[in-house]
Protein backbone atom coordinates (compact mmCIF):
# COMPACT_ATOMS: atom_id res chain seq x y z
CA UNK A 1 0.00 0.00 0.00
CA UNK A 2 2.44 2.25 0.83
CA UNK A 3 4.18 1.46 -2.84
CA UNK A 4 1.28 2.52 -4.22
CA UNK A 5 0.58 5.72 -2.30
CA UNK A 6 4.62 6.54 -2.92
CA UNK A 7 3.57 5.99 -6.63
CA UNK A 8 0.24 8.38 -7.07
CA UNK A 9 2.14 10.77 -4.55
CA UNK A 10 5.01 10.97 -7.73
CA UNK A 11 1.98 11.06 -10.37
CA UNK A 12 0.77 14.17 -8.82
CA UNK A 13 3.84 15.55 -8.64
CA UNK A 14 4.75 14.77 -12.00
CA UNK A 15 1.46 16.42 -13.39
CA UNK A 16 1.77 19.53 -11.26
CA UNK A 17 5.02 19.90 -12.76
CA UNK A 18 3.92 19.34 -16.39
CA UNK A 19 0.78 22.15 -15.73
CA UNK A 20 3.43 24.74 -13.71
CA UNK A 21 5.54 25.03 -17.15
CA UNK A 22 2.55 24.78 -19.49
CA UNK A 23 1.42 27.66 -18.28
CA UNK A 24 3.32 30.23 -18.58
CA UNK A 25 4.42 29.32 -22.18
CA UNK A 26 1.06 29.30 -23.04
CA UNK A 27 0.42 33.09 -21.34
CA UNK A 28 3.92 34.43 -23.44
CA UNK A 29 2.49 32.92 -26.70
CA UNK A 30 -0.77 34.78 -26.00
CA UNK A 31 1.04 38.05 -24.72
CA UNK A 32 3.52 37.94 -28.12
CA UNK A 33 2.66 40.48 -30.43
CA UNK A 34 3.03 39.98 -34.46
CA UNK A 35 2.79 43.12 -36.88
CA UNK A 36 2.74 42.28 -40.35
CA UNK A 37 3.45 44.87 -43.15
CA UNK A 38 3.32 45.60 -46.87
CA UNK A 39 6.21 46.76 -48.09
CA UNK A 40 6.56 49.72 -51.01
CA UNK A 41 10.00 50.57 -52.22
CA UNK A 42 10.79 53.13 -54.71
CA UNK A 43 13.63 53.92 -57.34
CA UNK A 44 14.86 57.28 -58.99
CA UNK A 45 18.49 58.08 -60.47
CA UNK A 46 19.85 61.66 -61.03
CA UNK A 47 19.99 62.21 -64.66
CA UNK A 48 17.52 60.49 -67.17
CA UNK A 49 20.19 60.71 -69.81
CA UNK A 50 23.69 59.96 -69.31
CA UNK A 51 26.89 59.36 -71.51
CA UNK A 52 28.85 56.29 -72.19
CA UNK A 53 31.62 56.10 -69.59
CA UNK A 54 29.34 58.84 -67.17
CA UNK A 55 28.96 57.84 -63.93
CA UNK A 56 24.99 57.78 -62.51
CA UNK A 57 23.55 57.87 -58.94
CA UNK A 58 20.81 55.43 -58.51
CA UNK A 59 18.66 55.81 -55.29
CA UNK A 60 16.07 53.72 -53.18
CA UNK A 61 14.08 54.00 -50.50
CA UNK A 62 11.08 52.45 -48.67
CA UNK A 63 7.33 54.16 -47.20
CA UNK A 64 8.32 52.55 -44.26
CA UNK A 65 11.25 53.71 -41.92
CA UNK A 66 13.17 50.59 -40.48
CA UNK A 67 11.93 50.19 -36.48
CA UNK A 68 14.71 50.18 -34.20
CA UNK A 69 15.25 46.23 -33.48
CA UNK A 70 16.32 44.88 -29.42
CA UNK A 71 19.71 46.24 -28.90
CA UNK A 72 19.96 48.63 -31.49
CA UNK A 73 20.68 51.82 -31.65
CA UNK A 74 19.21 54.44 -33.78
CA UNK A 75 22.13 54.73 -36.37
CA UNK A 76 22.35 51.07 -36.31
CA UNK A 77 18.55 50.50 -37.92
CA UNK A 78 18.27 49.68 -41.44
CA UNK A 79 17.07 47.60 -44.15
CA UNK A 80 19.56 44.86 -45.19
CA UNK A 81 20.41 43.66 -48.67
CA UNK A 82 18.42 46.13 -50.52
CA UNK A 83 19.21 45.30 -54.32
CA UNK A 84 19.13 47.72 -57.45
CA UNK A 85 18.50 45.80 -60.85
CA UNK A 86 19.57 47.39 -64.15
CA UNK A 87 18.60 45.87 -67.24
CA UNK A 88 20.79 46.63 -70.53
CA UNK A 89 19.22 47.18 -73.84
CA UNK A 90 20.10 43.68 -74.89
CA UNK A 91 18.10 42.08 -71.39
CA UNK A 92 21.25 41.17 -69.73
CA UNK A 93 20.57 42.47 -65.65
CA UNK A 94 23.34 43.44 -63.71
CA UNK A 95 22.32 43.77 -59.72
CA UNK A 96 24.14 45.87 -57.45
CA UNK A 97 23.37 45.72 -53.39
CA UNK A 98 23.08 47.92 -51.00
CA UNK A 99 24.42 45.75 -47.46
CA UNK A 100 22.54 48.39 -45.54
CA UNK A 101 20.52 51.28 -45.88
CA UNK A 102 20.54 54.53 -43.63
CA UNK A 103 18.71 54.97 -40.89
CA UNK A 104 15.25 55.98 -42.65
CA UNK A 105 15.09 53.21 -45.22
CA UNK A 106 16.74 54.95 -48.11
CA UNK A 107 20.81 53.82 -49.95
CA UNK A 108 22.12 54.54 -53.24
CA UNK A 109 24.30 52.80 -55.68
CA UNK A 110 26.48 54.06 -58.53
CA UNK A 111 26.66 52.91 -62.34
CA UNK A 112 28.87 53.65 -65.21
CA UNK A 113 27.58 52.30 -68.66
CA UNK A 114 30.46 51.37 -70.23
CA UNK A 115 29.77 50.01 -73.90
CA UNK A 116 25.82 49.81 -74.58
CA UNK A 117 23.79 52.60 -75.72
CA UNK A 118 20.01 52.78 -75.64
CA UNK A 119 17.22 52.11 -73.16
CA UNK A 120 18.25 50.67 -69.34
CA UNK A 121 15.52 49.96 -66.92
CA UNK A 122 15.96 49.92 -63.54
CA UNK A 123 14.06 48.93 -60.44
CA UNK A 124 14.40 48.33 -56.65
CA UNK A 125 14.09 45.16 -54.32
CA UNK A 126 13.62 45.09 -50.93
CA UNK A 127 13.95 41.49 -49.29
CA UNK A 128 11.51 40.32 -46.44
CA UNK A 129 12.56 41.62 -42.82
CA UNK A 130 11.36 40.13 -39.54
CA UNK A 131 12.41 42.71 -36.82
CA UNK A 132 12.52 41.93 -33.15
CA UNK A 133 11.47 45.16 -31.30
CA UNK A 134 11.04 43.66 -27.99
CA UNK A 135 11.16 40.02 -26.63
CA UNK A 136 7.43 39.95 -27.10
CA UNK A 137 7.01 42.11 -30.07
CA UNK A 138 7.92 41.10 -33.87
CA UNK A 139 7.12 43.70 -37.06
CA UNK A 140 7.25 41.50 -40.43
CA UNK A 141 8.17 42.93 -43.17
CA UNK A 142 7.01 41.70 -46.79
CA UNK A 143 9.33 41.79 -50.05
CA UNK A 144 8.75 44.50 -52.76
CA UNK A 145 9.82 45.76 -55.75
CA UNK A 146 9.84 49.00 -57.48
CA UNK A 147 7.92 50.60 -60.52
CA UNK A 148 10.35 50.20 -63.15
CA UNK A 149 12.20 52.91 -64.31
CA UNK A 150 13.97 54.17 -67.79
CA UNK A 151 17.20 56.10 -68.17
CA UNK A 152 18.71 56.40 -71.62
CA UNK A 153 22.74 55.95 -72.62
CA UNK A 154 24.16 57.96 -75.07
CA UNK A 155 27.33 57.21 -77.03
CA UNK A 156 28.06 61.25 -76.06
CA UNK A 157 28.93 62.48 -73.06
CA UNK A 158 26.32 64.98 -71.46
CA UNK A 159 27.72 68.02 -70.28
CA UNK A 160 28.26 68.23 -66.66
CA UNK A 161 28.27 71.78 -64.53
CA UNK A 162 31.24 73.74 -64.60
CA UNK A 163 32.28 75.54 -61.25
CA UNK A 164 34.43 79.02 -61.50
CA UNK A 165 38.05 77.59 -61.10
CA UNK A 166 40.08 78.63 -58.25
CA UNK A 167 41.88 81.67 -58.82
CA UNK A 168 46.00 81.15 -58.85
CA UNK A 169 47.01 84.12 -57.25
CA UNK A 170 45.26 86.96 -54.93
CA UNK A 171 41.44 87.17 -54.43
CA UNK A 172 38.96 89.10 -52.35
CA UNK A 173 35.47 88.74 -51.02
CA UNK A 174 32.44 88.19 -51.51
CA UNK A 175 32.17 84.72 -52.54
CA UNK A 176 28.79 83.96 -54.27
CA UNK A 177 27.77 80.78 -53.15
CA UNK A 178 27.63 79.02 -56.30
CA UNK A 179 31.66 79.08 -55.87
CA UNK A 180 31.49 75.17 -54.84
CA UNK A 181 35.62 75.00 -55.24
CA UNK A 182 36.26 77.88 -53.50
CA UNK A 183 36.16 75.87 -50.20
CA UNK A 184 39.78 75.24 -50.42
CA UNK A 185 40.11 78.77 -49.77
CA UNK A 186 37.65 79.98 -47.54
CA UNK A 187 36.11 77.08 -45.88
CA UNK A 188 32.77 76.96 -45.32
CA UNK A 189 32.07 80.53 -46.17
CA UNK A 190 28.01 80.47 -46.39
CA UNK A 191 28.40 79.45 -42.52
CA UNK A 192 25.15 77.62 -40.89
CA UNK A 193 25.06 74.64 -39.44
CA UNK A 194 26.08 72.31 -42.59
CA UNK A 195 30.04 73.18 -41.60
CA UNK A 196 31.13 70.38 -43.59
CA UNK A 197 33.99 71.91 -45.45
CA UNK A 198 37.46 72.07 -44.05
CA UNK A 199 38.89 74.92 -42.23
CA UNK A 200 40.16 77.29 -45.29
CA UNK A 201 43.00 79.89 -44.74
CA UNK A 202 40.81 83.08 -44.99
CA UNK A 203 39.22 81.59 -41.54
CA UNK A 204 42.43 81.97 -39.75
Amino acid sequence: MKIENKKAILSMISIVLVISLAVPLSLLTASAQVNNYTSYVYVSVNNQVVGLDQELTIITWTADVPIQGAGQTQGERGWKNMEIIITDPDGVNTTLTIDKSDPIGSGYVTFKPTEKVGTYLVRAYLPAHSINASSTAQSNYSEAYSPILSFEVQAEPVPTRSDAPVPPAYWTRPLASNMHLYHILAGNWIGGAANQWPQGSANE
